[in-house]
Formats: C-alpha cells, structure tokens, sequence
C-alpha cells in the first residue's frame, strides 16, 4: 500500500525478518509522536482515522512522560508505552542516577523489540523519534521523506513517504503520511479521553468556587482504574507514568448546573498565560493578561481561571494575577514590574497539586473576578476547557488541548507559523502582527517584539467577535 513515488528500501538493518509488505497485512502497529503536547493531540486525528482502517490492529502508542496522560485511558489505543527521555538525559548530565538511568533506558529498547511490531509509523520525523523506530527492528518503518523530516530522520526508516511542500498544519501533516499509506483520513477527529473521576474533580472545583451548583447530593466515590509503571507496558493495557490517573478518592456529583452559562460552556473564562521553559519567548506580559480578565468581567460578566502548568513559577504566576485582578482599585502593578515572561512572577508560593487556594475557597458574598484554578491532570484539564465559555492563551500544549475539545480559543502568536502551529478544531481566533521578522526559528528571543506589539484591545477584540 506505499504511495506512487515513496522510496522502500529493502536492507535488513535493525530489523527483523517477516512477510509483511504493507500496512494492510500489519497486526501490531506503534505510533510514535514522542512530544510535545500539543504536536500529541495533533496527531489524535491520524490515530482516529487508522483505527478506522484497522479496526482489528494492536495499536500502541510511544510517548514522553509529560504527554502521556492525554492518553492514558484512550479508546482507541491498545497499549502505551512511555520513555523517560528526559529523566534519562537529567541522570546522565549530572552524573547522579546514571548507572541506574542506562539499566532504564536498555530495558525501554529490549521491551521495544519484544513488543515485534509490523510496522511503525513516526510521526514526528526527527532523528530522537527515527531512532526509536528502528530500534523497534519492525520490518516496516513509515517516516516522512528526504527533506520532509528532521536531521536526516529518513536513513533510519524502510518506506519515506513524500510530503507536499510549503506550510502546512501539523494535523494536515500527520493525515497526509496516512493518505499516502491509502488510509481515509476524512472526517477524522481527536478523541480526548475522559473518566468519571475526571468530571468529578472539575465539579468539585467548579462548585468550590462557585462556577456550578450541585443539583443533587453526590454518589459514592468514583474508583479510577489502577495506573501501570513505565517499562510495563506487557500485554493489553496502559503503561503511563505515575500520577497520572485522577484520586479515586474524589467523589462524582450526580448533575451540576453552570451559573451563567451558555450554549457552548459556562460563564467563565480560562486564561493559560504560562508556557514551558522551552517556550518562554512566546509569553505576554502578565500586567496585560491581568488587564484582559479583568476587561472580560466588566465587559462580557466572565469569571476568570488562571491555569497552570505543575512547574512552581507557573502557580506564583496565575495567584499574582489572579490578586492584581481582584485588587481594589483597579488593577496593580504585579510583583517585580513589567515582564514579558509569566513564570518570573513571584509573589508567594503556589498551592499544592489538586488544592484549591484559600483566595478560591473563602465564602464572600461577591465572588473575586478572577480566581488561580489547582494544577489539573491534562484529561482533568481537557474536561475543563470542554465547560468554558472562551479559552485565551499563547501558542501552548493546553492551547491545542481546548481546541481539540472544542472550546472557543482566543490564541495570541508571535514567534511560531499559525498555519503550522495554530488551533485547529472548533471555533477560534488568532491574534498576530505582521512583523518582517516572523515567523522565525529562534528558540529564544531577547526582543519579543512580535508578543509585545500584541495589546490588550487586539485579544478583547478578537475574543468580541469570537464569541459574537
């Protein structure tokens, strides 16, 4: 099933011996889409579209730990397998847990070759994702082709398939190396899982801050299934980092109503402000994101949650800016001045994971505008972004996350190609200046012009029509 003009390639380097010439004859196939988050749930809708070809196919799924939880529990997944990459890499540069990181590591590719897949398909076509495929010695290994991959990516696969030229999506991209394998891919759309243990952590911290009511009294407590190791990936099931799966002790209420809400979602606002380390050249002032809740309150009587990422910055970031919003008087100077980067602001430490913050949990008669919501699972802030009336963010993992579930996302891009790295599903809008020095390829920037030239009208503006 190659498509017209691919290149096979016949050497038995790295793999092992079978019959197996196209997709059609494979019965265990492995995805791999390593990170990040939001390349991740891109590629949901290839995953879809070849569980539809091959319903009968063992799937599996290699991933990094910090994406594994959009998959945890995915219907249309038999199996995932999670690397420690970046655990791997922190033992051996400091030289403290490397002797047990490299046993980790030789486990993780022994267990790839057992798992004897037929075929691979990689999805993310650099030379870290090309390595692992042909480690996994499947006899078929699909990747992008020369020139459509990354760091000569294409010498470790056995069929490189052309991709078309010219900016395009990272959704269109990983349909387009289905398309080229002869797998439908119309109509193929992301499925982000979710439990009843997920809804009930996002009730209870709707109605803890007064964004629902409960209608009736709560059910017994929901039991979530048990969570596999990493590197115990054997047989059908998950194998996903720990922490992933949501309390069991949490309790489902039985039926919330959403207190100003609306068609499409309840009466608040979601801002995600913070980005990873990685990207911080992509953040927004914070005093402008401050000034955005507190506009979307005045002018559309939105609520405002501020999340966050696990990392320490981010929880002091969405506090301080939750506190300059509800600040008498208007809106204050947060902590250490202006700052184009959301995790440099620190005015106290941030709550525990799954905590609510005591700003959030205190019985006032007029709720505070704006509120830090306690760091989410990605499923658990999947179900989230589902209920909201408006999704604002930089160009972020969780941004793709709302989009994918459908939430209106008012997204604000700088650096990055929006035909690329845009929100795809669902209504959305994107808030960009026309700068000749965009899009580039810079992995930090000391003059974020092309962020700062964004003000607080454009995203107000943007998020008016949005939402009509």
């Amino acid at each position: 099933m190659p498509c017209r003009g691919a290149e096979i390639e016949d050497s038995e380097i790295g793999n092992r011996k079978s019959g197996i010439g196209n997709l059609s004859d494979a019965k265990r196939i492995a995805i791999f889409r390593l990170s990040a988050l939001g390349d991740v749930v891109n590629t949901l809708p290839a995953l879809s579209a070849l569980r539809r070809a091959r319903p009968d196919a063992h799937i599996t799924w290699v991933v990094e730990a910090a994406s594994a939880g959009v998959l945890d529990g995915h219907p249309m997944l038999d199996e995932v397998l999670v690397s420690g990459r970046k655990r791997w890499q922190g033992a051996f540069k400091r030289l403290r847990g490397a002797w047990r990181a490299a046993r980790e590591f030789c486990g993780f590719c022994a267990l790839l070759r057992r798992k004897r897949f037929d075929a691979v398909i990689d999805f993310q076509g650099n030379l870290r994702s090309a390595v692992g495929t042909w480690l996994t010695r499947a006899p078929m290994r699909v990747g992008p082709g020369r020139g459509a991959g990354r760091e000569r990516s294409h010498w470790f696969y056995s069929v490189r398939l052309p991709l078309p030229e010219g900016p395009m999506h990272r959704v269109e991209r990983g349909l387009a190396l289905l398309r080229a394998l002869g797998i439908e891919t119309a109509d193929a759309k992301p499925v982000i899982p979710v439990s009843e243990a997920d809804k009930a952590k996002v009730d209870a911290f709707l109605v803890s801050v007064g964004l629902a009511t409960a209608t009736r009294e709560p059910p017994p407590p929901c039991h979530s299934e048990p969570v596999e190791e990493p590197l115990k990936g054997e047989g059908r099931g998950h194998a996903v980092s720990p922490g992933i799966g949501a309390d069991s002790s949490e309790r489902c209420f039985a039926s919330l109503s959403m207190t100003g809400g609306g068609a499409q979602g309840g009466g608040f606002a979601l801002i995600h402000a913070g980005t990873s380390p990685f990207g911080q050249y992509k953040q927004w002032p914070a005093e402008r994101w401050a000034e955005v809740a507190k506009r979307l309150g005045a002018e559309f009587g939105l609520r405002v949650a501020f999340t966050r990422g696990p990392s320490q910055s981010e929880s002091e970031a969405a506090e301080a800016m939750a506190a300059c919003v509800n600040a008498v008087g208007g809106v204050s100077p947060i902590v250490g001045g202006v700052s184009p980067v959301v995790g440099g602001v620190s005015p106290r430490r941030g709550s525990r994971d799954g905590d609510v913050p005591p700003t959030m949990a205190r019985d006032t008669e007029v709720p505070p505008t704006a509120l830090a919501a306690p760091v989410f699972s990605l499923r658990e802030l999947g179900e989230l972004c589902r209920r909201c009336r408006v999704f604002l963010s930089v160009d972020t993992g969780p941004m793709h996350l709302a989009s994918a579930v459908g939430a209106p996302v008012v997204a604000l891009f700088g650096p990055k190609d929006p035909r690329v790295y845009g929100p795809y599903f669902g209504p959305r809008a994107i808030v960009e200046k026309p700068l000749d020095c965009r899009p580039c390829r810079k992995r930090s920037c000391d003059d974020p012009r092309c962020m700062l030239a964004i003000t607080p009208d454009d995203v107000l503006a943007a998020t008016k029509e949005l939402l009509g």
